[in-house]
């Protein structure tokens, strides 16, 4: 099982490189802002994450993959 935080980013300037539909690279300098983020679980059997993708005011988006899961064998 993995369990891991990522705490958030906000940074003025990163550099970017994007690929275009010819698959050419290109490079452009922007602001980068990620949210924070806590997960675990086992990715395809059972994984929980939450991420703070509105701000550290409000509450986190949560998501639970479980569809993997079988009952229990009587």
């Amino acid at each position: 099982m993995v369990a891991e935080y990522q705490p958030e980013m906000d940074l003025e300037s990163v550099e970017i490189e994007e690929y275009d539909d010819e698959g050419i690279p290109h490079s452009r300098v922007d602001g980068f802002w990620s949210p924070a983020a806590f997960m675990i679980g086992e990715s395809e059997i059972w994984f929980f994450s939450m991420s703070w993708e509105r701000g550290g005011e409000k509450p986190p988006v949560e998501f639970v993959d479980s569809r993997n899961l079988v009952e229990p064998f009587s």
